[in-house]
């Protein structure tokens, strides 16, 4: 009579070939699979509200929406929702029937987009820890298993958990980056994604770009972006410097102790000192200036002989200063974006997304104006790009350093920041390059 054998499904006898896994073993081993890990999804959805801020700070979240959801395998669906920061809706800026599939579903004027937003806004004024919860869909009424995520900083958490989660609503205070993704990576792809939105503007705006791009023909032509204090949108928010060291190595000391306005950090006259030097350097050059100031732009031009700086009359509702909320005013800021893009150097306020988002198009040469030393603008083969966030973030070349000594200074809403302190030392490109000899770089 044969004994009954006992082992288990995943032993085999000695000195003999293994035994086919059995049918029932087979299913307990799937089962075991299923009640311990998570599940995974094959493409899940990240839902990117856009419900605030003004036009450029909107783009660079726009664009990290749909840089994270390309490198996680994601759908991305945006929820664009215009305010008095950006009265335009994404439709009057760009052609959805022109716009790339691939990079993402618009939610704004279609008939289910209020069923989105209800849902999604009732999740993002909830408690905010980063765990699951759940959200009805929209189509069948089923419950998805979603994630919340608040991300209040420029480095998003790792991505690897997101195959968890068939839905990750996304709440983000600004642009982010994956924490894992180098700088040069995420810049690199950054500009593919302007070019491809670009490439799809409204044909009466990109009609406007190329008339104006037509008239700029020259052998340089140099972008300036001046951002004047509006206090109906701004509050004092340019982070003070904390050092510079000039190119004699020798270290000067700035005011650290509350943030500034655009205005008194970056004021009209070091953008005239700035350009008459460019002019002076480059004397076939010309300039195309952009700002949300009718008065900075008519000063501008009429410093120069005429002929030398270009501008775009934009027609300001309340006195000196463009409106955000009115839509053509907002439509021809974007023009100002494109061409701005197509510039070799780019002139821009200390502290402003606008410059520097038009610098990213393309990836040209910036240089971010502040009062005590300009800013070498982000430059793909310096540490960090130079950006100065990631450098606070991550330190130096490595990911995940961050650096010691903190500076903490006070915002116009009477708030403590802290941050990383950055030394800067003397840019000996920006001189080289375009004859700029007080700019500084990380």
């Amino acid at each position: 009579m044969r004994r009954q054998d006992n082992r288990s499904c995943f032993q085999s006898p000695a000195m003999s070939p293994p035994p086919r896994m059995s049918s029932f073993c087979l299913l307990v081993l799937l089962v075991l699979l299923l009640l311990f890990l998570p599940p995974t999804f094959s493409q899940p959805t990240i839902i990117l509200p856009i419900t605030k801020f003004g036009l450029a700070n909107r783009l660079r979240l726009l664009a990290s929406g749909i840089i994270l959801a390309n490198e996680a395998g994601a759908r991305l669906e945006v929820i664009w929702i215009p305010s008095t920061g950006c009265g335009a809706s994404l439709d009057d800026l760009l052609d959805q029937a022109s716009l790339p599939n691939d990079l993402f579903t618009l939610h704004e004027h279609s008939p289910d987009s209020a069923m989105y937003l209800e849902p999604v806004k009732a999740l993002l004024d909830g408690p905010w820890e980063g765990k699951a919860t759940t959200l009805h869909n929209i189509n069948t009424d089923t419950v998805n298993n979603t994630l919340l995520i608040r991300n209040v900083g420029l480095h998003f958490r790792n991505i690897l958990s997101i195959s968890e989660y068939e839905v990750i609503v996304i709440k983000a205070n600004g642009q982010f980056i994956i924490n894992t993704m180098p700088c040069t990576t995420y810049y690199e792809r950054k500009q593919i994604v302007y070019q491809r939105l670009i490439s799809s503007l409204q044909p009466a705006l990109q009609s406007d770009v190329t008339t104006v791009l037509a008239v700029l023909q020259a052998p340089q032509m140099f972008g300036i972006h001046f951002r004047s204090f509006d206090e109906r949108h701004d509050w004092p928010v340019v982070a003070p410097q904390s050092g510079l060291l000039n190119k004699d190595g020798e270290l000067t000391e700035g005011d650290a102790s509350r943030a500034g306005q655009w205005n008194d950090v970056a004021p009209l006259s070091s953008f005239l000192t700035t350009m008459k030097t460019l002019h002076q350097t480059f004397p076939t050059a010309l300039f195309f200036v952009a700002s949300n100031s009718a008065m900075a732009k008519r000063t501008l031009v009429d410093a120069f002989p005429k002929g030398v700086v270009f501008t775009l009359n934009h027609a300001a509702a309340e006195g000196d200063l463009s409106s955000r909320s009115d839509v053509t005013a907002v439509q021809l800021a974007l023009i100002d974006f494109v061409v701005l893009a197509r510039a070799e150097l780019i002139v821009h306020s200390f502290g402003s997304s606008f410059g520097e988002e038009a610098a990213a198009v393309e990836g040209v040469a910036s240089v971010r104006v502040r009062v005590g030393g300009d800013i070498w603008g982000v430059d793909v083969s310096k540490t960090q790009c130079n950006n100065p966030q990631l450098i606070a973030l991550r330190g130096g070349e490595t990911i995940g350093e961050t650096m010691g000594e903190k500076v903490c200074f006070v915002d116009g809403l009477g708030r403590e920041v802290c941050q990383p302190k950055l030394e800067m030392e003397w840019c000996g490109v920006a001189n080289e390059r375009f004859g700029l000899k007080e700019v500084y770089s990380m």
